[in-house]
């Protein structure tokens, strides 16, 4: 029999000739060694291991990503200023939800970014006006 394995005190598949290959699935996975000494595997098409790439959501603009932050606490049933302002004035990540990568892409701003925006936006809205030093 295998050895047993000091991290979790299961035995490890024994290594003879047609031995399973450890970490390969299903049954047709099979260690198949030469006489040269190389191993080579025979594993079925079913039973490829599947690739998952989350994909990152690409940053336009700061007012695009406050957007879809708001939206992500939104949908989670947060209160989407409450927690911005935390994050804002905390600089902890944890203000804003995981839910739709909003974390990842909030944390790719500069929190003094996000700031300067923020104001801009509010003098352009509730002031009437255009923000001196404006872009």
């Amino acid at each position: 029999m295998g050895r047993t394995l000091p991290c979790c005190g299961h035995d490890s598949p024994p290594r003879g000739d047609g031995d399973a290959v450890p970490g390969a699935v299903g049954a047709r996975a099979v260690a198949q060694r030469p006489r040269d000494g190389i191993e080579v595997s025979a594993v079925g098409e079913q039973d490829k291991t599947g690739v998952f790439q989350v994909g990152t959501r690409q940053l336009r603009d700061v007012g695009e990503a406050l957007r879809y932050v708001y939206e992500a606490l939104a949908e989670r049933g947060y209160n989407p200023v409450d927690q911005i302002v935390g994050y804002l004035t905390s600089g902890d990540p944890t203000y804003i939800t995981s839910h739709k990568d909003a974390r990842t892409l909030i944390r790719q701003i500069d929190r003094d970014r996000l700031l300067e925006e923020l104001v801009r936006c509010y003098v352009r809205v509730a002031l009437g006006g255009t923000p001196a030093g404006s872009r």
